[in-house]
C-alpha cells in the first residue's frame, strides 16, 4: 500500500513538472477579470454581513417588544406607548432602535421626543439589554442625556445610513 502511495505522489510531482512550462503570466484582460470578481465577491460578502446584522438587530427589536415580565399582562412595546402616553404635550416622534454591543449581545432603545406646550422640545427613551446566548431580555431602564446624543448627531447617523441604502440600491439595479 506504501508503494502505491509514493508511486502516486511520483506522478503527481512529475506531471506537475511537465505542466509548469505551460503555465503563462496573465495576460492584462485576465487580471482585469480577476480583480472585478474580487471586488464583486468582497462586496457581496460585506453586503451579506450587513444584510446578515439588520436581521439581527430587527430580531432583538422584535424580542424586546414582546417580552413581557412575569407576572404582567403587557408587553414592552405596549408599556412603552403607555409610558409614553403619561407625558404632558405631543408626541412628535418615536422610533425602535438597536445596537450592537459585543458577539451576540444588543442594546435596544426606544427613544421619542415630546413637544411640551410653550417649551422646546424633550428627547426622552428607554433602554433594554438583549443577550441571545442565553435568551435574556434585561431592563427597562430610562435613558440619560448623554446615551440620548445630539441632534446633528442623530441626523449625521440617519444621513449615512440613507446613503448606505442608495448606494446598495444602485449596485443592485
Amino acid at each position: 500500500m506504501k508503494s502505491f502511495i509514493h508511486l502516486f505522489r511520483l506522478a503527481f510531482v512529475l506531471s506537475g513538472l511537465f505542466l509548469l512550462p505551460s503555465c503563462t503570466p496573465l495576460s492584462e484582460e485576465e487580471a482585469e477579470y480577476l480583480a472585478r470578481r474580487k471586488e464583486e465577491s468582497e462586496f457581496e460578502t460585506s453586503f451579506g454581513e450587513s444584510l446578515q446584522t439588520g436581521m439581527e438587530r430587527t430580531s432583538a427589536i422584535n424580542k424586546v417588544k414582546e417580552w413581557g415580565k412575569e407576572g404582567e399582562t403587557i408587553n414592552q412595546e405596549q408599556w412603552a406607548r403607555y409610558r409614553m402616553g403619561d407625558e404632558d404635550g405631543t408626541i412628535v416622534y418615536s422610533r425602535w432602535d438597536a445596537r450592537k454591543r459585543s458577539g451576540d449581545r444588543y442594546e435596544v432603545q426606544f427613544l421619542y421626543t415630546v413637544l411640551p406646550p410653550g417649551e422646546d422640545p424633550v428627547k426622552k427613551g428607554f433602554v433594554w439589554t438583549v443577550d441571545n446566548v442565553i435568551d435574556q431580555v434585561t431592563g427597562p431602564r430610562p435613558m440619560n442625556l448623554n446615551e440620548l446624543g445630539s441632534r446633528t448627531e442623530a441626523r449625521s447617523k440617519n444621513f449615512q445610513k440613507e446613503r448606505r441604502l442608495q448606494h446598495t440600491n444602485k449596485t443592485l439595479e
